[in-house]
């Protein structure tokens, strides 16, 4: 027990290390989405992970110039990818549907904006 108790109080430390160096930078040279390795086709996985490298990528680019209008419509295109992805393969269930929110809220936190009563991501169909 005194093992989990340990793993586990190192998982939250590694969490929240992240959490309080998280930005645009260091999520775009992440691989999101490692638990779902061997659930999801090589494919698809990668094509979730590209969904979100290019909305970062738009979102740093968007960083110098860009209004909170381009940068909710940047997010907004994260759920309109993953409804297309989702309505060809099913793949997307409840824990993939927490991450992908969970990554949504991070990215918009990075931007100065919020998912607060899912404004960003009410359009999922997933």
């Amino acid at each position: 027990m005194q093992e989990l108790d340990e793993r586990i109080a190192r998982f939250e430390s590694a969490r929240e290390q992240r959490k309080a160096n998280l930005s645009l930078e260091s999520m775009l040279h992440e691989t999101p989405f490692a638990s779902w390795s061997g659930r999801w086709p090589d494919e698809r996985l990668a094509e979730a992970r590209r969904i979100f490298s290019d909305a970062t990528a738009k979102l740093i680019a968007l960083a110098e110039r860009g209004t909170p209008t381009a940068r909710s419509t940047a997010l907004r295109k994260i759920v309109d990818a993953f409804n297309r992805l989702d309505n060809e393969t099913g793949l997307v269930e409840s824990v993939e549907r927490d991450a992908i929110v969970e990554r949504i809220d991070e990215l918009a936190t990075c931007v100065g904006l919020e998912n607060a009563r899912e404004r960003l991501t009410r359009r999922r169909t997933w």
